[in-house]
């Protein structure tokens, strides 16, 4: 990493690889680096991007980057307390003003939410261009670094996410457009929350296609991808409690196991 791409980071102990490493095309700061790397999940390249809660000093290539890859779907896992935090800054507007950003502007339109995540539809629109492109976002505020999130709530929340993500590709090939582009999930610093994520997802997707699954495998695929994933026992065994809860609870109800097998007929 060139040195001067430190201040892009949250941590200097936290780079991330650059194999993988989303490298943004056209920037106005005149440096193509963010902190944010191309996760496969199940049998689908590319389906996340695993980065930081944007900065002061990189708000900008974030939203660059979610406009380069086409993003329609954006994962926020935080807490209350950091979402207060000034250094956790406000990316997108959370009142009726639009915010603009660098060569974006970003509005919100309608807000579903409830007790365990909100989700906001935002319009982004490209200054240069004029286009305009949706993208749900999904935030959760009950998951601090230290802790975890109840199984069952947690659960029910990667399937809303999994479906909208799904039913954007499937409409996206009804109209013969550009297909969705990586969900960008975020915590923090991109790598113990956003990499339990992915890896629990990719997980899920495993057991209910292949009916077997190596969670060290799954994880170590993640780690190779995105640097530091999986940092912690507790949720290493996150993963395995929600696998433990899918196949609790698909033992009287299959109705689960058919949603996530059909997410499996929306392909390119």
């Amino acid at each position: 990493m060139k040195p001067a791409n430190n201040n892009l980071n949250r941590s200097q102990q936290h780079p991330c690889w650059d194999v993988t490493r989303v490298v943004l095309s056209q920037t106005n700061n005149g440096t193509d680096y963010i902190n944010a790397s191309y996760v496969c999940g199940f049998d689908q390249l590319r389906k996340f991007i695993a980065t930081e809660h944007p900065m002061e000093n990189n708000v900008d290539n974030f939203w660059t980057m979610v406009w380069q890859e086409n993003t329609r779907v954006i994962v926020m896992l935080t807490s209350a307390e950091e979402e207060s935090d000034p250094s956790h800054i406000r990316y997108f507007p959370y009142n009726q003003d639009d915010t603009i950003i660098s060569d974006f502007i970003v509005k919100k339109d309608e807000i579903d939410s409830n007790s365990k995540y909100t989700e906001t539809i935002l319009y982004i629109i490209n200054k240069r261009t004029g286009e305009l492109r949706t993208v749900h976002h999904f935030k959760r505020l009950d998951w601090p670094e230290d802790k975890t999130p109840d199984v069952r709530e947690f659960f029910d929340f990667m399937l809303v996410v999994n479906e909208e993500y799904q039913d954007l590709r499937h409409e996206a090939l009804k109209t013969n457009r550009r297909l969705p582009g990586p969900i960008v999930v975020h915590g923090s610093k991109g790598i113990g929350r956003t990499s339990t994520f992915i890896a629990a997802d990719s997980c899920l997707y495993q057991l209910v296609v292949a009916k077997t699954i190596s969670v060290p495998s799954v994880v170590l695929k993640t780690r190779q991808q995105r640097n530091f994933s999986v940092p912690t026992i507790r949720q290493y065994i996150f993963i395995h409690m929600i696998l433990h809860y899918y196949l609790k609870r698909n033992e009287s109800d299959q109705f689960v196991y058919h949603k996530f097998l059909s997410h499996f007929t929306v392909k390119p």
